[in-house]
Parts: C-alpha cells; structure tokens; sequence
C-alpha cells in the first residue's frame, strides 16, 4: 500500500464521513478468527463449492447404484377390435375356451435385470469416486482461498484505522499551528503570510484524513462481504515482530509439492481421467447380464396360465469405430490432466518461494519504517523546537512534521504488511489455519 495520495476535500467533508464510521467507544475490532469462522459458514464462494460438493457425492453413488440390481413394474392395457377366443377339446368329451386375444387385454410385466460382468462400469466407479473426492478438494481449495483474502482485508482494516489515527493527530497538530500562527500575528511576531502557510497545512492534514476515513470505510466493506460478519470499529494496533524466517531451505520441501487443496485436487483429477481412460477402452470387452421376468395377462393363450416367468442371460459384444476414437480422445484427456498436475504441484512450490520472499522483502521495509519514523519523529521536534526559538523557518517544520507523518503512516503500512506476509507463508506451506 503506498503513502497517501492527495485527494481534494474540506473539513466539513473529512468530519461529516468520520460521522458515517461506527462508534468506536463501546466496542472493538474482533479478532481475525472470529472473520475467519463467519467466512467459513458464509461466504458465497465457499457456500457454492460445499453445494458442488454434495453434488459430487450425489453422482458418485448414483454411479454406484447402477451396478445394482434393477426391479421395473410395467403394466398396460389394449383395447382390441376383435377378440380371439379358441374351443380346445378337454377330458371325458369336454371343450374349454382359451383366450388368445381379449377386448379389453391387462398385461403387468416384473423385471429383474441384474449386471453381472461389465468390466467398463466397474472402472468406471473408479473415476467417479476420484471426481467426487476432487470436489471435496475444491471445496476445501475454496475456503483456503476465503481465508487468504480474509486475512488480508482484517490486516488492512487495522492499518487502515491506525493511519486514520496518525491522521487525526496531525490534523489536531497543524490545527494548534495555525492557532498559535494567529496569536503571533496578533501579537505582532509574525506576518500574515505564516498563517497562510499554517492554514493550508491543516487542509492538507484534512485533506489525509479525508483518505485515511476512506481507506477504513473500504477496508470494512470489503472485511464485511468476505465473511458475512460486520467489523465492529476500534482496531488495537498490531504488534509485529521483526524476527527473520526460517531459512528458505527449511522452508522448500524439495521435489515434494505442499500438501495443499489444489494440489489434491489436480491429483484427483489426473486419477479421474486415467480411470475414466481405463473405462472407455474395457468398451471392447462384452458384458454378461441376467433378467428374470413374471408376467401377468388376462388372455392365458395355449398355457392356460393368467402368469408365466421367464430367465434371460444374455452376452452383449459390441465393436465399432466410435469406441476406438473415445478411447483415444480419453487417453489424451489424460495426459492432459498429468500435465496440468505437473503445473499445478509446481505453481504451490513456487506460491512457497513466494510467499518466502516475500516476508524478507517486508522484513526489510518494517525495519526501514521504523528507523524512519523514529529520525523523522527525532527531527520534527528538533524542527518544532528550532522553529519556537526562531532559528528555522515555518517551512522547515512544517517539512519536518509532514515527514515525520509520511514516516508514520509507511511503518503502519509495512508491519501490517509483514504480518500478513508471514500468515500467507503458513498458508502456502499448508500451515495455515485454514477451515
């Protein structure tokens, strides 16, 4: 985040927009975790890759169940024009009537079918079951990625409030400059064009407090959206260590990708497509069913019977040139999807280096800020000092006093910048807190 830009404003505007803010004399900023929880349950992100989820599961045991036994019940009716009745001679000189077609024929057919060898559907269940641990991994993937942006926007609420702090003490600083800046032109110590100067440094202190209420305005948005829990106003300041990282090689875990949910899940895609590749080539293989069957009818025919059951085995072989083409078009999706592992174990190996470099790299900027900050404070006082006892000019500390600001608000900036720094490296090392 860089320093302050200037941005137009007023005094009235800058007090009307610190009016909109929450009260901040009753309550404070909650603690990271309890955003991270509310995100967790809340966010649409990670609302939608749970829903995703279960959809996965859903499929996966639909994919099972069709390896099951099937029972199906028909049942029909036939209005015939012409009915067919037979006389068949019977015992002892007797006749009886058999009905081969009636008027009005009732059929009901039960069916059992049963899949007993189909070597394609087995290795099918194989790719479903890695689609839908896939899924879990998105979903996991989809929380991790909450979580970062979480942790961040907490971080820039916090800087946010404590620049707008900084802001307001300079604010009241140059607002005691122009004061006194008054009664020595009252007093006859010093000339109009003093007091010039001392207003237009309390615009531009305005005018930074004016950006710093927009800053934590947005930075509260965004905190609010992202886990669903409004932030409560009053931040503490952060406490940031300034302790070095372990060494980049502790950190690396060599050829070994972190164990991180977009890695699983590009595994598990990789399996789904070599499974889903094994599947469409047992294609060529036959599959051997079995069906058993009870119908029922009104019109008995020779048998005499109003039910008759029938068992079916049947080996079913199918060739053709489709199933060649998918099998390749499979096998080649494949390799595609190991190809797209190999990315992806390497991009989280690289987020690690990253996220490594990172840290130092903030390291190094908190370090700076603070040594900035304590000169620049050291030499505003010197200025102030210098400037009451009439050996500076006004510019000079008024210079002074807007570095010493400028200083201020970097080292705010940097440390919560470090100490996101250093919760990002845990979360790429799959270290993090995550859900």
């Amino acid at each position: 985040m860089s320093p302050l830009r200037t941005r137009a404003s007023a005094a009235a505007l800058v007090f009307g927009a610190l009016g909109a803010l929450p009260a901040t004399d009753a309550h404070a900023l909650q603690p990271l975790a309890d955003f991270t929880a509310a995100a967790a349950n809340q966010n649409p992100d990670v609302q939608a890759a749970a829903a995703r989820a279960e959809a996965g599961e859903a499929n996966a045991t639909a994919a099972w169940r069709k390896l099951w036994p099937t029972l199906v019940a028909r049942a029909s009716y036939t209005r015939n024009q012409n009915e067919s009745v037979a006389t068949l001679p019977g015992a002892n000189g007797t006749t009886r009537e058999i009905t081969m077609q009636a008027h009005d024929q009732l059929e009901g057919l039960l069916s059992l079918n049963v899949p007993l060898v189909d070597l394609s559907a087995w290795r099918a269940t194989t790719a479903v079951d890695a689609a839908e641990a896939a899924t879990r991994a998105r979903r996991a993937d989809a929380a991790r990625t909450v979580h970062r942006a979480v942790l961040r926007a907490w971080h820039q609420v916090v800087s946010s409030e404590a620049v707008l702090a900084a802001a307001d003490n300079s604010a009241a600083a140059a607002q005691d400059a122009l004061t006194q800046a008054r009664a020595r032109l009252d007093a006859g110590r010093a000339s109009e064009l003093e007091v010039h100067r001392a207003t237009a440094e309390l615009e531009t202190a305005h005018e930074a407090q004016a950006t710093a209420v927009q800053l934590v305005a947005v930075s509260r948005r965004s905190l609010a959206s992202l886990s669903g829990l409004e932030p409560t106003a009053g931040a503490e300041p952060l406490t940031v260590a300034l302790d070095e990282p372990p060494p980049l090689a502790a950190v690396m875990t060599g050829n070994t990708p972190p164990a991180v949910p977009a890695v699983s899940a590009a595994r598990l895609d990789a399996r789904q497509a070599k499974a889903e590749a094994n599947a469409q080539s047992a294609a060529w293989w036959p599959t051997l069913g079995a069906t058993l069957n009870e119908r029922y009818t009104n019109a008995e025919g020779f048998s005499g019977e109003n039910t008759a059951w029938s068992a079916v085995l049947a080996l079913d072989w199918r060739i053709d040139g489709v199933s060649f083409a998918r099998t390749r078009a499979a096998e080649a999706t494949a390799a595609a999807q190991s190809a797209v592992l190999r990315r992806t174990e390497i991009a989280a190996a690289d987020a690690v280096h990253d996220a490594w470099q990172a840290v130092r790299a903030q390291l190094a900027r908190a370090r700076a800020a603070r040594a900035r900050e304590a000169a620049t404070e050291h030499a505003a006082r010197l200025a102030r000092e210098r400037f009451a006892g009439g050996v500076a000019t006004q510019l000079e500390s008024i210079q002074a006093d807007r570095d010493a600001f400028s200083a201020q608000v970097a080292r705010i900036q940097a440390e919560a910048e470090l100490a996101f720094a250093r919760l990002d490296l845990d979360l790429a090392r799959a270290e993090g807190a995550s859900p």
